[in-house]
């Protein structure tokens, strides 16, 4: 799969805990498929209330970059609480 923000750079699979996780060497960026952030944070309670402080973040002048899915164009979605925390989210559920 090729990087959504390095474009035609292609990404590595990397193992963590039995979950492939794609790894980008241009960027340091990640994409995690669905349900492969539940699987790392293990699905309980405290998983479930993180994914739902997800919220649209439609004030960022951040390009959205495009699913490397469905290429559509993907949500910027900001992490509730502490630091800062963007992240592009697949409007198709495809993934983060």
């Amino acid at each position: 799969m090729d990087c959504p923000v390095c474009k035609n750079e292609p990404t590595i699979v990397l193992e963590l805990n039995e979950i492939e996780i794609d790894y980008c060497l241009s960027c340091n960026g990640i994409w995690l498929d669905t349900g492969e952030l539940e699987l790392l944070l293990e699905d309980n309670t405290e998983t479930k209330i993180f994914l739902n402080s997800f919220t649209l973040d439609n004030k960022t002048k951040e390009k959205k970059l495009r699913c490397p899915i469905c290429n559509k164009k993907m949500d910027k979605v900001q992490v509730v609480g502490g630091k800062e925390i963007r992240i592009d989210k697949c409007k198709y559920n495809h993934g983060l």
